[in-house]
């Protein structure tokens, strides 16, 4: 008498994500809020230990620190990407000062839903590197460019999670005495231009001299007045909804703008 052949076995299937678990997820992560960071000098977007290949990145080139070539408009868009990320994400690990690891940076990035190509840690120091707003700042932990050496910030405007693991006295020297800031820069969009920002903007501006605003590609200089006169910007195509907003206002300023306006350096 035999036996019946025992079924040969059956591969099955698991249902398990092709995304890897993110870096903070790990038993062994080393969150940033135990780091604190070198801050780059006033003015100036990276700190003076970074390695020298990245002083040598130039827009002009549009390689990365490890000869990578992209084009302006995939460097425009990853700026856009990372600075809504360290502003708004509600998950993101920072440190106290802001600054987020620049591996997290790329994981985060690379699992947003957005189609790629998305930037590596080079990408990324070249975006901070080359930038002309300095809306963003990169320090390195050891000088050597290695894994998880490079952290990146965003200088301000973060909301709601990020901004809650930010001390502004880490991050920021805090300024008491009104005599130490004379100019104010504020840049924004126009179409972001809503009443409660001007109002934000010209409350603090009471107490200032002069107040500069990105107005589309115009810089708009604000003087304080005590005459409920505006006189706007003729060589604006959106100056009217500007004074709509402001008219609306109890606090009036006299605004001037012309092509030699510049924010200060």
């Amino acid at each position: 008498m035999t036996r019946p052949a025992v079924p040969a076995p059956v591969a099955r299937a698991t249902l398990r994500p092709n995304t890897p678990r993110a870096p903070w997820s790990d038993p062994a992560y080393v969150h940033p809020r135990t780091i604190t960071a070198t801050i780059p000098l006033e003015g100036e977007s990276v700190t003076r230990n970074m390695p020298s290949a990245v002083y040598n990145c130039t827009t002009t080139n549009g390689r990365n620190y490890r000869a990578v070539y992209h084009d302006a408009e995939t460097w425009n868009v990853w700026s856009r990407r990372l600075n809504r990320l360290l502003r708004h994400n509600t998950m993101f690990p920072v440190n106290p000062q802001g600054f987020a690891v620049a591996e997290d940076i790329v994981y985060a990035l690379e699992n947003e839903r957005h189609r790629g190509p998305h930037p590596d840690v080079a990408d990324l120091i070249f975006v901070v590197s080359t930038q002309e707003r300095l809306r963003f700042q990169a320090t390195s932990l050891n000088g050597t460019g290695g894994p998880r050496d490079f952290m990146i910030r965003n200088v301000q405007g973060q909301s709601g999670a990020i901004a809650r693991q930010i001390n502004l006295d880490a991050a920021h020297t805090r300024i008491t005495n009104r005599s130490q800031v004379t100019i104010l820069v504020h840049h924004t969009a126009t179409s972001k231009l809503l009443v409660t920002k001007i109002r934000s903007v010209l409350f603090l501006a009471d107490h200032l001299t002069i107040v500069i605003v990105r107005h589309g590609i115009q810089h708009i200089v604000l003087h304080p007045t005590r005459h409920p006169k505006v006189c706007y910007p003729t060589n604006s195509d959106d100056a009217a909804p500007t004074v709509r907003y402001i008219s609306t206002l109890t606090c009036y300023f006299r605004i001037t703008s012309n092509s030699t306006a510049a924010p200060p350096e």
